[in-house]
């Protein structure tokens, strides 16, 4: 046995205890979201309003854009693309089920400047919180629009849906 031989064997004793830490972190996230996610994509939806290319962020807990959620279609960081239309917002992520938020489940939406380990230039990321399925409990999903005029029409596109459901409900209110 060398000098090395002790440190080498706890070095990798620790490595180990934080992988398998990780894992069981992982495995108990997964357990805990499992119940919640993105809505199923309907059969018809309307003609987008705007469709962009850029990254798909995270989807963390409302103002908590530090904690995660590992919901189906909407674990990992990945190239996607966002259509906005008159009845919601699809995120297609390549290799996953197209993630569909319905705009009355949209609770608001706006610009950020980080979410969980991305930070980029002020209000540089598309902020929307939406009601998840399964629980109703408030997510906020982080994009990365690629273009900034595509950012500025995706967000535009977000705040004319969330006015029309404004306006629907108060219609429905006074009626």
């Amino acid at each position: 046995m060398t000098d090395y031989t002790v440190p080498a064997i706890i070095i990798i004793a620790i490595t180990a205890l934080i992988l398998l830490a990780m894992w069981l972190g992982w495995r108990g996230r997964n357990r805990r979201d499992v119940q919640v996610g993105a809505y199923p994509l309907p059969e018809s939806v309307a003609a987008p309003i705007v469709g962009a290319d850029g990254f798909y962020v995270a989807t963390t807990q409302h103002e908590k854009p530090l904690e995660r959620l590992n919901i189906r279609s909407l674990g990992f960081r990945s190239r996607a693309r966002v259509t906005v239309g008159a009845d919601g917002v699809a995120l297609e992520i390549p290799g996953e089920e197209t993630a569909w938020i319905p705009s009355d489940a949209i609770r608001g939406a706006g610009p950020a400047t980080f979410a969980i380990d991305r930070v980029v230039e002020r209000d540089g990321l598309v902020c929307i919180t939406w009601a998840m399925a399964g629980s109703g409990d408030l997510a906020d999903s982080y994009l990365r629009v690629s273009d900034p005029s595509d950012r500025e029409r995706v967000l535009d596109a977000l705040a004319h849906i969330l006015s029309s459901a404004h306006a629907d409900a108060t219609e429905e209110s006074e009626a």
